[in-house]
């Protein structure tokens, strides 16, 4: 099982905003909700693929810069795949930011 996970700082917005934002990529990015905790700023998702099962957490920390944190873990994907998958749900984050 491969996993790869990267955060990142959003100084401009709060954990809220970087929250509802996280909802709407991950679904943009072809997730099913599995999970949503708007107290902890948590949102889970899945879908399947020819190489199996992909689970994608995303998590904002509040602070003076938020972070967000995004997690990707699959049954049968390595961790390159896992990277371009990833770096296809934080571009679909960060343009929505724009």
């Amino acid at each position: 099982m491969g996993k790869i996970s990267e955060s990142r700082e959003y100084p401009a917005l709060t954990a809220d905003d970087c929250f509802h934002l996280a909802v709407t990529a991950i679904t943009q990015a072809g997730f099913e909700i599995f999970k949503k905790r708007d107290f902890a700023w948590l949102v889970i998702g899945k879908r399947s693929t020819t190489q199996g099962q992909v689970e994608a957490n995303i998590t904002a920390r509040p602070g003076k810069a938020p972070s967000v944190t995004f997690s990707l873990s699959g049954d049968m994907l390595n961790d390159q795949e896992l990277e371009n998958q990833t770096n296809v749900l934080i571009g679909i984050f960060e343009n929505l930011n724009k």
